[in-house]
């Protein structure tokens, strides 16, 4: 289970809309709601802390008040690192303007960052992410494949599972459009995505599968997640970026820009994979 929620906070407005995603799960679940902001070293603290006081008190509940940091820093993105080294059972959620490639480059991003280099589970709230009315047991609609990377999320999903409830999770594999229609559903379709099943059900996670088709994985899993009532689209995410931060190859990246639910994003380190074999 997951032992704290941390919201990494910019205080401007568009990182706002993490906060009542993470309220509503660390009501379900019943652990501490903590908010974290980055300052620098040469600035007084006290407006930060008057601005987290405020958001405490929009986003919770009073009797369960969320704890409030303030660290100062030069590096934020190397600061929430260290922060969240010391709470290994953290969901982070954070908001996320979803720059494009040019203007991250240019611009730089802390969640970009954050998840080049942290091993924890980071739950984004992109741009277009709808968040009213969010319940705190959504259903995790997983994108896997035949990969060994798959199997990363299986301990974050049962961490999700035990801590919030919710649905059986889904686990969805795209696969590209055949030429040719087949007459019947071709079992190699399914063999990966059942055999996935297959492992997580032995480890003790119940989930339900399927298969899509489509040119691209991201816009597959979020016409399916738009198909779910309430939803948070998953995914093991061997690279959020790359050296020349092209971006053009991260299923994540694209899922956080565009999805209308909010994205988990679990980091698979192919080291430790390889290792846990």
């Amino acid at each position: 289970m997951f032992t704290t929620i941390v919201v990494p906070l910019d205080l401007e407005p568009a990182g706002d809309r993490a906060l009542p995603v993470a309220a509503a799960l660390a009501r379900t679940a019943g652990v501490r709601l903590e908010l974290v902001t980055i300052s620098s070293p040469n600035l007084n603290e006290a407006s930060d802390i008057e601005e987290l006081r405020r958001r405490a008190e929009t986003y919770s509940d009073p009797a369960h008040a969320p704890a409030t940091h303030v660290v100062h820093d030069n590096d934020p993105a190397a600061a929430l690192v260290a922060f969240l080294a010391d709470r290994p059972g953290a969901l982070v959620v954070m908001g996320t303007r979803a720059r494009s490639p040019l203007g991250e480059f240019l611009l730089g991003s802390v969640s970009e960052e954050l998840l080049t280099h942290t091993q924890l589970p980071v739950l984004l709230v992109g741009p277009h992410a709808s968040v009213q009315n969010w319940s705190g047991s959504p259903t995790l609609v997983a994108g896997v494949d035949g990969s060994e990377v798959s199997k990363a999320l299986l301990p974050t999903l049962v961490a999700w599972k035990a801590s919030f409830g919710g649905p059986r999770p889904w686990l969805v594999e795209v696969l590209p459009v055949p030429r040719e229609a087949a007459p019947h559903p071709d079992v190699a379709d399914t063999a990966d995505v059942h055999r996935l099943a297959s492992t997580f059900a032995d480890k003790g996670l119940d989930t339900d599968w399927d298969v899509a088709h489509a040119k691209h994985p991201a816009e597959a899993l979020i016409d399916f997640a738009d198909r779910v009532e309430d939803a948070v689209i998953a995914v093991a995410s061997v690279r959020w970026t790359d050296p020349h931060h092209a971006h053009r190859t991260s299923v994540a990246r694209q899922l956080a820009h565009e999805a209308h639910h909010p994205v988990l994003v679990v980091p698979a380190d192919p080291a430790r994979l390889t290792a846990a074999q």
